[in-house]
């Protein structure tokens, strides 16, 4: 049986891990931060590259790292299916760390980096 948390998860990530250039990855992600790490998402450009021109999440598996009652730690290994300009696309595999945490009853993501070696060749 899925947690709550394996639920929000994959659908945070979603929303978070899509690349378009005309997307607004981080108003779409909101509801799924607490409102610290929006705030600090605010403040970081997102870079692109000059290549990829969209990213697209085609699975996620999760494995439990820390788990607490009001604070967890997940890894999320992401395959995704990125297109260049020409539009010739690739399958590789993001590895993050996500802190989750419950605030007001309800599970949000609270702090996630690139776990390393993230990408796959």
């Amino acid at each position: 049986m899925q947690t709550e948390i394996q639920k929000v998860i994959p659908e945070f990530l979603k929303v978070h891990v899509p690349f378009n250039a005309k997307d607004a990855f981080l108003k779409n992600s909101k509801p799924y931060l607490t409102e610290n790490l929006y705030k600090a998402l605010e403040q970081e450009q997102r870079r692109v590259t000059l290549t990829i021109v969209k990213t697209k999440m085609t699975n996620v598996e999760l494995e439990p790292q820390k788990e607490g009652f009001r604070e967890q730690w997940w890894n999320a290994d992401i395959e995704v299916e990125n297109t260049d300009q020409e539009g010739q696309t690739n399958i590789s595999t993001l590895a993050y760390i996500i802190k989750a945490k419950l605030v007001d009853g309800q599970w949000k993501i609270d702090d996630l980096g690139v776990r390393s070696r993230a990408w796959n060749p």
